[in-house]
């Protein structure tokens, strides 16, 4: 026989799935809860926990009295190639637009993004990927995007120094919204050519669960961009983006 937990627990989710309480919108107290099933407050407690693991409930952890709020999940569709393909024409034509190239690509307007630079990182797989011996120091940037209050991805940028100096790329205040790696190669004399991508499905890191607040069970899916000059790996970054946050698309025309 089902716990007496879990019966509650799908039966909120139905009603949830349902639409008796829209995103953002906050269920029932547990003392309502409580009644309505006619059970203990620990079997409530035990049933919603059970939604929050599954990413269906959270709570504001700056406000953890307003109760539990039915999530609201962002999920973004976009073109595998498309933000690249945007990168690249804005460093060939020398457009200075300030529109973001995720917001372009995604035709999402609020993103709030942050970087973060760190000089003279070793790194071995990033170092490996560009050829390189796996003491060289790199520069490493991540970045972090979150739609409302929900993180939505995070970018891991590793160049080497040599190639970070030329590009002028020495603190935050050079990343340029509009601007991508291609346009800050380009300020180096350095032409990207060629990008290999490469798609991943993997368990989330701890680190990645703290960062991009995934719920138990969700995977993340992992794009890897490596650019080249004239055959040389000159940058590559790993994109991190939780399963349910996220659709890729690619069209291929045929002849």
């Amino acid at each position: 026989m089902p716990s007496r937990w879990r019966g509650i627990a799908d039966d909120l989710r139905t009603r949830i799935g349902c639409g008796e309480w829209a995103p953002g919108e906050r269920i029932p107290s547990q003392r309502e809860l409580t009644r309505t099933y006619e059970t203990s407050p620990s079997t409530i407690s035990h049933a919603v926990a059970a939604l929050v693991s599954e990413g269906v409930l959270r709570s504001d952890p700056t406000a953890p009295r307003n109760g539990m709020h039915v999530r609201a999940r962002h999920l973004i569709r976009r073109p595998l190639d498309g933000g690249l393909r945007i990168e690249h024409q804005r460093a060939v034509t020398d457009d200075d637009t300030t529109v973001g190239i995720f917001e372009a690509d995604t035709g999402v307007d609020e993103v709030d993004f942050r970087a973060t630079y760190t000089h003279d990182v070793t790194d071995a797989d990033a170092a490996t990927a560009l050829g390189l011996p796996v003491d060289t120091p790199l520069l490493r940037r991540v970045y972090r995007y979150a739609l409302g209050d929900e993180p939505h991805q995070m970018v891991c940028s590793h160049l080497p120094e040599t190639i970070a100096q030329a590009a002028g790329l020495m603190d935050e205040t050079a990343e340029i919204k509009g601007r991508g790696t291609i346009a800050q190669l380009r300020d180096a004399g350095i032409t990207v050519d060629r990008v290999e991508i490469e798609l991943e499905a993997r368990i989330p890191t701890v680190l990645e669960v703290a960062e991009l607040a995934i719920p138990n069970g969700v995977p993340v899916v992992v794009q890897r961009r490596i650019s080249f000059a004239d055959g040389r790996p000159v940058a590559v970054h790993a994109s991190v983006v939780p399963g349910d946050r996220i659709v890729y698309t690619l069209t291929v025309d045929l002849p």
